[in-house]
C-alpha cells in the first residue's frame, strides 16, 4: 500500500512539474577593424551588433599597443594587436565571442612656441633652444641663408650681420609623426660709412674691359662686384667687359669684417651700339611677265648687324611694299628705302636707297595658222596688237619651206614652217614673241613597195624605204620597243616576235607630206650553235661526212669550199680533190624561229705518205669497200671484224678500215659509204 502511494505521488509530481526552455544562439554581426592614432591616448571600442542583450567585456592581445578597462582602451604605443570581444549568456541566449584587429598609427607630434630672437654679431655664435614637444624625435636645424648664419649640431655660427630664418626639425619616431618650427634670428652690427659709386656709360666695342675703383668706407672689408644682366656687361674680379647692348646694374658688395657686416652699393652701366657694316644696296631692274601684278621679295644688303631690315617705296602705285614682300604693280621707276633696326652690338643704321626699275612684257596677239599651196604668190605677213610700240621681225624656222622678207612671205618648197613673231625692247618695255605655223601643201609623192624583212635578236640593219618620187625625208617608227626599236633609218632586233613600223616621207620639194605605209618586221632570236672543228686529212684517204656541231635551230646546213682545188661538197660529204688548205663556211638555212646563221673552220689536206714495198689502197662503191694490196700480203679488218682482201659489202654509213701487214699498219681510216 506504501508503495502504491509513492509510486502515485511520484506521477502526481510529473505531471505538475514545469515545462523546461530550450537555449537560443546568439547572433552576432560583423566586428569590423578599428584605427585610431597614438595622440588620441584614449579610444572606445565598439562591438558588433548582436541580438542578445548579453554585457559585452574586451580583451587587448598586445598591452604593449594598447590595455583596456571597460571598453575604454588605453593607447601606450604604434601597431596593431587583436581585440577580442566576448558577450556574456543572458536568458536564452548563449555566450559569444568575436575578434578583430586594433590599428594605432602614428601620433600628431605637437610643438611649442619658438620665438624670434637678435643677438649681436660680435657675439659670432648662437646656441638654439628647440621648442617643447610631445615626441622624443631627435632635432636637426636648418639655415635659410649660409651667407649671414651657418648651423652645426644646435649652434648656428654667424657669417655676416643680417636676418636668417633658423627652421628646428623633429625627426619623426615610432609613436610620433616628425615636426618642423621657424624662427627669425636678426644679427646686429654696427653700419660703416661707405663712398660714392657712380654710373657708367660705354660704347661697345670702344673699350675691351674697365677696371671699377670700389667705393670709401669705413670698414676694411674687401670688395666683389656682380652684374645684373651679364649679356650687356660682365665682372671678373673688378674688371668690367661690355658683352651687348643695353644697361646692367653693377652691385658692389663688401665683405663683413670683426665688427662690421657686409653692405651693397651699386651702379648702373649702359653700354651703347656700335655702327654695323653695311653691303651695297644695287640698282635692280626687274620684267613683269604680264600686266597681272606680282610679288618678289626684296634682298637686304649684307651687314654685320642682324638687325631686322624695314623697306618703304616711294611710289606705292609702282611697287607697294609688306615686310620684305614687294608687289610690282605696273612698268615704271621707284627708290626703295631701306633701314635696318638696332641688334646685339649694333645701333639702328639707314636709309639707304635703290632705283627699282620694272620692265613691263608686253602681250602680242596671236596669229593664226596660215596654209597656202606650192606655187601662191608672195603674201604678206598680219602684224600683232601690242602695248609696246617695240619693232616687229619675223623668222622663218625652214627656208626650205618659206622664205621672209620684212613681212613679205615667198612659198619655196611643201612642208610646215614655224614664223616667230619677235618685239624688240624699248624704254619701259621688255621684248617679246609669238608663233604661229605656215603649212605649204605639196603633190602626195607615189611610193612603192615597203617589204616586209627579217632581222634576230641583237642585229641591226638598215631600213630600206620604198621607192618614191619625192626626196623628202624618211621616219621610221616601231610602236613596239621591246621587238624592235628604231634609231633614225637603222632597226635593231631587242625581243623575237613581229611588229609593224610605219614609215612617213616629210614634205619637200613640190611634194607634200607622203600617205604612210606599213611594214611587217619579224624579229627571230638567235640560235645557239656549237662550234665546227678544224680538220686535218690525207689526201687519198678516207674523206669523212662533216658532222655540224649541236644547235638550237633544226635548220638544214650547207657548206661551200673557199678554194675549190682542194675541197668540195657533195651535201655533207667532203670531196679530196689536192693538198693544200681551204676556209669551209657553213650555213645553217633560217627556220620559222630562228633566223639563218655561219660559221667558218679550215680543212687542211696533206699528201698521202708513200710506203716501200706492200702498200693497201681502198675503195669506195655502192655499199662497197674494195680492199687492194700490192707486193705482199696483209689481213684487213672492217669495224673490227675480218675482211676480205677485195671487195667487202657494207651497210650505208661509216665503217672503220684497218689493213696490217704483220704488226705494220698499211691503212686505217673511218670511211663513209653511200
Amino acid at each position: 500500500m506504501k508503495s502504491k502511494l509513492v509510486a502515485a505521488l511520484a506521477l502526481v509530481l510529473t505531471v505538475v512539474a514545469a515545462p523546461s526552455v530550450s537555449a537560443v544562439t546568439t547572433i552576432v554581426g560583423v566586428f569590423s577593424s578599428m584605427s585610431t592614432t597614438l595622440d588620441h591616448k584614449l579610444f572606445v571600442l565598439t562591438p558588433p551588433p548582436s541580438n542578445s542583450p548579453g554585457a559585452w567585456s574586451f580583451t587587448i592581445a598586445d598591452s604593449t599597443i594598447a590595455t583596456v578597462s571597460g571598453n575604454v582602451a588605453t593607447l601606450i604605443g604604434v601597431g596593431a594587436t587583436q581585440v577580442t570581444a566576448t558577450q556574456a549568456a543572458s536568458g536564452v541566449y548563449t555566450q559569444s565571442v568575436r575578434s578583430t584587429q586594433l590599428y594605432v598609427g602614428q601620433g600628431v607630434t605637437t610643438l611649442g612656441a619658438f620665438p624670434a630672437q637678435s643677438v649681436q654679431y660680435g657675439s659670432k655664435t648662437f646656441t638654439i633652444i628647440p621648442p617643447t614637444s610631445n615626441s622624443s624625435g631627435t632635432w636637426s636645424y636648418i639655415s635659410s641663408d649660409p651667407t649671414i648664419a651657418t648651423v652645426t649640431g644646435n649652434v648656428a655660427t654667424f657669417v655676416d650681420a643680417g636676418s636668417v630664418t633658423l627652421s628646428a626639425v623633429q625627426a619623426a619616431s615610432t609613436n610620433w609623426s616628425g615636426a618642423t618650427a621657424s624662427m627669425k634670428l636678426t644679427i646686429v652690427a654696427p653700419i660703416q660709412t661707405i663712398g660714392t659709386f657712380g654710373n657708367l656709360s660705354l660704347t661697345r666695342d670702344s673699350v675691351s674691359s674697365v677696371g671699377l675703383m670700389a667705393p670709401t668706407s669705413t670698414s676694411t672689408g674687401g670688395w666683389t662686384f656682380t652684374s645684373s644682366n651679364p649679356a650687356v656687361a660682365s665682372m671678373s674680379g673688378n674688371l668690367l667687359t661690355p658683352t651687348g647692348l643695353g644697361t646692367a646694374v653693377i652691385t658692389a658688395r663688401q665683405a663683413p669684417t670683426a665688427v662690421y657686416g657686409s653692405i651693397k652699393t651699386s651702379m648702373t652701366v649702359t653700354i651703347t651700339a656700335a655702327i654695323p657694316t653695311i653691303g651695297t644696296f644695287a640698282d635692280r631692274e626687274i620684267s613683269m611677265p604680264t600686266s597681272t601684278p606680282f610679288t618678289g621679295t626684296i634682298a637686304a644688303p649684307t651687314s654685320s648687324s642682324n638687325g631686322a631690315w624695314t623697306f618703304t617705296s616711294s611710289d606705292p602705285t609702282i611697287a607697294s611694299i609688306v615686310g620684305s614682300t614687294i608687289t610690282y604693280l605696273k612698268p615704271g621707276k621707284v627708290t626703295i628705302s631701306a633701314n635696318q633696326a638696332a641688334a646685339g652690338n649694333y645701333g639702328a643704321y639707314g636709309p639707304i636707297h635703290m632705283i627699282l626699275t620694272i620692265k613691263g612684257t608686253p602681250v602680242l596677239s596671236a596669229l593664226p595658222d596660215l596654209q597656202k599651196v606650192v606655187g601662191d604668190s608672195d603674201f604678206s605677213l598680219p602684224i600683232p596688237t601690242s602695248l609696246s610700240t617695240g619693232a616687229i621681225t619675223y623668222v622663218s624656222s625652214d627656208p626650205a619651206v618659206i622664205t621672209i622678207t620684212g613681212n613679205i612671205v615667198k612659198v619655196v618648197g611643201a612642208g610646215s614652217a614655224v614664223v616667230t613673231v619677235s618685239q624688240a625692247p624699248i624704254d619701259s618695255w621688255s621684248g617679246a614673241s609669238t608663233s604661229f605655223k605656215v603649212n605649204i601643201l605639196g603633190t602626195t609623192p607615189t611610193l612603192g613597195t615597203f617589204a616586209p624583212m627579217s632581222i634576230s635578236v641583237g642585229e641591226t640593219k638598215e631600213i630600206v624605204p620604198p621607192t618614191s618620187n619625192s626626196s623628202g625625208k624618211w621616219t621610221f617608227t616601231s610602236p613596239l620597243n621591246s621587238v624592235a626599236n628604231i634609231s633614225g633609218t637603222k632597226i635593231t632586233g631587242v625581243g623575237p616576235g613581229t611588229v609593224l613600223i610605219t614609215a612617213l616621207q616629210s614634205p619637200a620639194g613640190a611634194y607634200g607630206l607622203s600617205n604612210t605605209v606599213t611594214m611587217a618586221v619579224t624579229v627571230k632570236a638567235k640560235a645557239i650553235v656549237g662550234k665546227f672543228t678544224n680538220l686535218k686529212l690525207v689526201f687519198g684517204g678516207l674523206a669523212p661526212s662533216i658532222v655540224p656541231p649541236a644547235s638550237t635551230s633544226k635548220g638544214s646546213w650547207s657548206y661551200i669550199s673557199s678554194n675549190a682545188s682542194v675541197i668540195n661538197f657533195l651535201g655533207a660529204n667532203i670531196q679530196l680533190l689536192g693538198v693544200g688548205t681551204a676556209t669551209i663556211t657553213a650555213t645553217q638555212a633560217a627556220t620559222d624561229t630562228y633566223p639563218a646563221n655561219s660559221q667558218t673552220f679550215t680543212i687542211e689536206v696533206t699528201a698521202a705518205k708513200i710506203i716501200k714495198g706492200i702498200t693497201a689502197t681502198v675503195v669506195l662503191g655502192t655499199k662497197a669497200i674494195t680492199i687492194k694490196v700490192v707486193n705482199g700480203k696483209a689481213t684487213a679488218t672492217i669495224d673490227g671484224k675480218v675482211a676480205k682482201i677485195g671487195k667487202n659489202v657494207v651497210k650505208v654509213g661509216q665503217h672503220y678500215v684497218v689493213v696490217k701487214s704483220g704488226t705494220k699498219v698499211l691503212y686505217k681510216k673511218v670511211v663513209v659509204v653511200h
